[in-house]
């Protein structure tokens, strides 16, 4: 059975380069295009590399493979992406079906904000603005706006996916409100992701309703302070160490236990001892960083409350080089990544604790979402 690294890879790309320009293929078309450039399908081969240990060239199709290229809107392919395979029943989405339905959200009124790409153009996103999401203010000056963020993936680590971020203007940090609601859009790469798409483009109405009772609780957040919840009360803890109980539930780190060189039996044979438990080094250091985040000057116009909570882990996650270092970042790492999930953990225990106040107390009419 032929395996994937049997498959013509990177390895050989000055051969592979040479071998795909010599295939015929469409020329792609570009009408005032979003991205530069754009995925090509090719047949996948598998066999000798042209004259590799003098072994004359044997290529032969892979009938139950394709292979992806990226390549540049004059036509010439983008040596450093390489190549990508995937089965025949993967269905591709190429970046020109993605500005079609970025068109669909202009029609109705929306903007393009951002559009990037991360791991070198494997995974690709574009992000929009409405009226309809449009500014709002938390507490009274906090500037927030919603934003409809696209995401596709060309090497298959997720399906193309249509989610509502909330973007707060003062320190640029954002946030996946919804991961996986009912107006959430996940379109899997197969042979009904045509359909699919169409299907979504009679969705986009319902991401405003969506939106206003996201902000209904964010409002929540807002209003409740942190010695308010009370699934944070404790007897006789100030504010401060309600915080880091926080961050530590959040960060899920335990007290490991701590040892303590006494003597040694010999040079090679100390006598180690418990003496405590304590938090590692690295534990220590995030929850440091999460404080410093809670302290800085981007929250101090916030309230002591959950809604400040939720914006010192956001500005960690998104600014702070001792949560993600920039090769991390260049992988998408605060938008679709693992900070992207520390985002979306922290706002869902943040909502289960202010919704648990709000039963108990009857502050405000609000729907959990």
């Amino acid at each position: 059975m032929l395996k994937l690294s049997d498959l013509i890879h990177n390895a050989n790309i000055g051969v592979v380069d040479a071998f795909l320009n010599s295939i015929p293929k469409k020329t792609i078309e570009v009408i005032k295009s979003l991205f530069s450039w754009d995925i090509m399908e090719s047949e996948a081969y598998f066999g000798n590399p042209l004259g590799y240990q003098g072994i004359d060239s044997a290529y032969k199709l892979a009938s139950d493979w394709k292979c992806l290229t990226r390549v540049n809107n004059e036509g010439s392919i983008d040596s450093e992406f390489g190549q990508i395979f995937h089965k025949k029943s993967y269905e591709t989405i190429s970046n020109a079906m993605l500005e079609d339905i970025v068109s669909d959200y202009l029609a109705v009124g929306c903007n393009v904000e951002h559009v990037g790409e991360f791991k070198g153009g494997r995974i690709v996103y574009v992000q929009l603005s409405s009226d309809q999401l449009g500014s709002r203010l938390i507490g009274g000056h906090d500037e927030n706006k919603g934003l409809i963020t696209l995401i596709n993936s060309h090497d298959g680590s997720f399906a193309f996916t249509v989610k509502l971020d909330l973007f707060r203007i003062f320190c640029s940090n954002q946030f996946s409100a919804i991961k996986k609601a009912k107006s959430n859009c996940i379109i899997r790469h197969t042979k009904s992701a045509n359909i699919k798409l169409d299907e979504l483009r009679n969705e986009i109405n319902n991401l405003s309703e969506t939106y206003n009772r996201i902000m209904l609780n964010i409002d929540l957040l807002n209003n409740v302070r942190i010695t308010d919840a009370s699934s944070l009360l404790h007897d006789g803890k100030t504010a401060d160490n309600l915080r880091r109980d926080f961050f530590i539930e959040l960060l899920q780190v335990k007290k490991q236990p701590v040892k303590e060189e006494l003597g040694s039996f010999s040079r090679f044979n100390p006598l180690m001892v418990k003496t405590g438990l304590d938090y590692t080094t690295r534990a220590k250091n995030r929850l440091n960083a999460l404080e410093r985040a809670y302290n800085h000057q981007k929250q101090s116009t916030l309230g002591h409350n959950l809604w400040r909570l939720l914006n010192a882990v956001t500005f960690h996650v998104d600014h702070d080089r001792l949560c993600a270092n920039e090769n991390q970042r260049s992988k998408g790492y605060s938008m679709v990544g693992k900070g992207s999930e520390l985002k979306q953990r922290a706002y869902k225990l943040l909502l289960e604790k202010a919704h648990k106040f709000n039963r108990e107390n009857r502050a405000m009419d609000v729907t959990p979402y």
